[in-house]
């Protein structure tokens, strides 16, 4: 099975040409499936561009899939877990703040203000998308108060 990459700016023929490349295989014959990868909002627009072509009178052979459903096929149930959006984690830290607010010290006396959810889920998204963990950020946090010692000579955290 070969795999073949269309790239280039927008405008240039990309669609036109896999559209055009779909339907002369679909008429081609063989038995070798095809799939036709798009991002999800396509995939409506590539089923409806090649059913629309006169020489097509439909399709069995062809998956016009997008990668979330390319996923779902690959991985199926076999998942270990579900992949939790970033909907889901704002209202998850959201929940923690306020459940564990007499427990926080920096951020126990905002845990009242709308949006803390929103920023902290935005820096927990960007420590994964760094690979830190948070033995790095306890290692950071030592680092700034043995810094502010050495400046105030008093503990100010």
């Amino acid at each position: 099975m070969a795999v073949q990459f269309i790239l280039g700016r927008s405008g240039t023929g990309k669609t036109n040409y896999c559209i055009e490349s779909v339907v002369e295989s679909l008429q081609g014959g063989g038995g070798e499936p095809l799939i036709l990868l798009v991002p999800e909002q396509a995939t409506y627009q590539a089923e409806r561009a090649i059913l629309s072509d006169e020489r097509v009178g439909g399709y069995s052979r062809l998956c016009i899939l997008s990668f979330a459903r390319l996923e779902f096929l690959l991985c199926g149930r076999r998942r270990v877990r579900p992949e939790v959006g970033r909907l889901g984690r704002q209202m998850i830290i959201s929940r923690l703040v306020r459940e564990k607010k007499d427990e926080l010290g920096v951020f126990g006396s905002c845990c009242g203000r709308s949006g803390l959810g929103i920023e902290l889920a935005e820096v927990v998204a960007e420590f994964g998308k760094y690979g830190k963990s948070w033995e790095d950020v306890e290692e950071l946090g030592g680092a700034f108060k043995e810094q502010a010692l050495q400046i105030d000579g008093e503990k100010t955290f």
